[in-house]
């Protein structure tokens, strides 16, 4: 399908059947008809900037806002992907991974379900650039009990299997001249590790992993429609959304990198109808609290206008089934996310 805007609203949407040149192998021109030939058709008029997005959902307001004027301008934006991330500095002597994930990732994507695991009882070693400090340090390891983890010259060894254990309770700093290192001992086969926690409730996770800040307060997470789905891009009833097991239910997003909120922030509610009111919300940008009700189908509904430094949202109501996140028109993608510390509310 396409889907056209003039000046932020939606003109039209619909099957492309009727517009081969556009999707066709022959070559797009912008600003002239597809056929070199037809020259009378050049296009009169202004055009901005031309932004590839490779596969992003993104709305009319990731590209252009309204001015002092009410015109439609374009404004400064970054939708380059992280590409360093805290998996990155976590390393192996033999490169070597095993386990339920492959990578590194399974130890930062804020889940303790999954893991990073080395094979031969080869040591992980996180030396993370810039420095994290902390109040306090404790890992989750998936090694029945028999894990080894140094730090500072100390070796403490995991006694709890399923749970976080306690490296350093009187505050510190990992970096890349103090590291952390796992190792499994000589009665386990793996070396893992799912997870590192610092000050009791912060889990590190790499950038963008927009679903690791989600969290059950009333009510539990349905495992056949996770999280995880609020932040897949899909935006469907099909694949692309997640609810909670309770009809009365409330659900947490606390973003896990900073987001800057310049115009709008948008839910998408899975429903059918337009408007509902099953839907409650609470959003806190910068301390202050507002607090809505409602959704609708069809797409974002907006659940605070305005600016700033997005604390969390919490959602309520009807198994809080929904299917996604817009910021100032950005539709979140875990792993794909985009710095809006560098986005500037400005003409270009």
């Amino acid at each position: 399908t396409a889907t056209i805007y003039i000046n932020g609203e939606q003109q039209a949407q619909g099957d492309c059947t009727g517009f081969p040149s556009l999707f066709s192998q022959s070559p797009v021109q912008i600003g002239l008809y597809a056929d070199p030939s037809y020259t009378g058709t050049a296009w009169e008029g202004y055009l901005s900037d031309f932004y590839f997005i490779d596969g992003q959902v993104l709305l009319p307001t990731a590209f252009g806002r309204y001015n002092e004027d009410h015109v439609w301008v374009p404004r400064e934006v970054d939708f380059t992907p992280a590409e360093m991330r805290l998996g990155d500095f976590l390393t192996c002597p033999t490169d070597i991974f095993t386990g339920s994930d492959v990578s590194t990732a399974g130890a930062f994507d804020g889940s303790t379900d999954t893991f990073a695991s080395a094979s031969n009882e080869n040591p992980f070693t996180f030396a993370p650039v810039p420095d994290i400090e902390f109040d306090t340090l404790e890992v989750w390891c998936n090694m029945t009990g028999s894990g080894m983890v140094q730090w500072e010259g100390a070796d403490i060894t995991p006694t709890v299997t399923g749970d976080w254990t306690m490296v350093s309770s009187t505050g510190g700093t990992i970096s890349a001249d103090n590291t952390l290192v796992i190792a499994g001992t000589a009665g386990v086969a793996n070396t893992s590790i799912a997870g590192i926690r610092i000050n009791g409730t912060r889990i590190l996770t790499n950038p963008f992993i927009w679903s690791a800040g989600c969290q059950a307060i009333v009510g539990t997470e349905n495992s056949g429609a996770p999280f995880t789905r609020l932040f897949n891009g899909a935006l469907d009833q099909s694949t692309g959304y997640f609810q909670m097991n309770e009809p009365v239910s409330t659900m947490r997003w606390t973003p896990p990198s900073t987001i800057n909120i310049q115009s709008t922030l948008g839910w998408y509610f899975y429903t059918p109808s337009s408007p509902n009111g099953n839907f409650n919300w609470e959003v806190s940008v910068d301390g202050v609290v507002s607090t809505g009700s409602g959704g609708q189908g069809g797409g974002a509904t907006t659940i605070f206008s305005g600016s700033g430094q997005l604390d969390y949202v919490e959602i309520s109501g009807d198994y809080c089934t929904s299917m996604g996140v817009a910021v100032d028109g950005v539709v979140l993608v875990d792993n794909t996310g985009e710095d809006y510390d560098l986005m500037v509310d400005s003409p270009t």
